[in-house]
């Protein structure tokens, strides 16, 4: 009985984290592009770089999940 309610608590905490974790990455990117590109320009790059690399990220983090769950 115990087992699929800490898989259910890990599976929920650890989408946090990666969620979390994306937020924070996000934030890097264009605190770096503010200050060597300027405004409009660090906004441009935001909306092209974000998309991909949070779609790359998010896949990184669904397949690292899946491991651990099947290991």
């Amino acid at each position: 009985m115990m087992v699929p309610h800490l898989m259910s608590i890990f599976s929920k905490s650890s989408q946090e984290i990666s969620g979390f974790t994306v937020m924070i990455y996000q934030f890097i990117i264009l605190f770096l592009c503010f200050f060597s590109l300027g405004f409009n320009k660090s906004i441009k790059i935001m909306k092209l770089t974000s998309c991909y690399q949070i779609k790359f990220y998010y896949q990184k983090s669904v397949s690292q999940e899946f491991q651990i769950k099947f290991l």
